[in-house]
């Protein structure tokens, strides 16, 4: 007797559950925005054409404010090896205003030191740009930006980039070559009057060379 009995309670616990859950919408994705009450959007995606995943459909606000508060000051990059970086030129700017502005009042100048005092932080990003007035190129990139340490030299020299590969898709004795004719500095090259925006928001990852002396213009977005 006591197993029709179990049978019947099981059964009415699965018809229960299956009419709550009937009565609970999917569980989506959703965020908290800034409008008034504090209401909740949901996050969905776009599919990708030929795959089974999909990207976050999103939509950039921007932000109220920069990430940094200091003056965006044009910025002479010069010879030097090993490359330094963003951040040490700004921090260079910096301590040389404080050093002779003297209008700034205490709270400024507190301010501008905090602002080097580790690192230059963008929300996104820095966007770089070279004076129409320059003359030569500017290279930015990683901490191998600039010139080359050869074994056995203590001198950094630029770099000659050259070499071949074997084309064996096109034709067996064929060969593709490369060879810029010339000395080189690693890293993108920023001819006058160029720009380039870098998802890179830590002014300390980002290294500047130049053959002389040339001006830079930038701001942390």
């Amino acid at each position: 007797m006591l197993a029709p009995i179990e049978s019947t309670f099981t059964n009415q616990r699965i018809a229960h559950t299956m009419a709550k859950d009937e009565s609970v919408p999917p569980v989506v994705p959703h965020v908290h925005t800034d409008q008034t009450g504090g209401a909740v959007l949901p996050i969905r995606g776009v599919s990708n054409p030929d795959s089974p995943t999909a990207r976050l459909e999103t939509t950039d606000t921007g932000r109220n404010e920069f990430s940094y508060e200091g003056p965006f000051m044009p910025l002479e990059i010069v010879l030097a090896a090993p490359a330094p970086t963003l951040l040490d030129y700004v921090r260079v700017g910096i301590n040389e205003l404080l050093a002779t502005a003297a209008h700034y009042d205490d709270e400024d100048r507190k301010l501008l030191a905090r602002e080097v005092e580790n690192d230059v932080m963008a929300h996104r990003g820095f966007l770089l740009k070279s004076a129409f007035t320059n003359t030569a190129e500017i290279y930015v990139g990683n901490r191998f930006t600039g010139p080359v340490r050869k074994t056995g030299s203590t001198a950094h020299t630029l770099y000659q980039p050259k070499g071949s590969l074997q084309a064996h898709t096109l034709d067996k004795s064929a060969r593709v070559g490369f060879d810029f004719g010339s000395t080189t500095p690693f890293g993108f090259a920023l001819d006058p009057g160029e720009s380039i925006f870098i998802e890179i928001n830590r002014a300390s990852n980002i290294y500047l060379y130049a053959s002389t002396d040339q001006k830079l213009y930038w701001m942390a977005v």
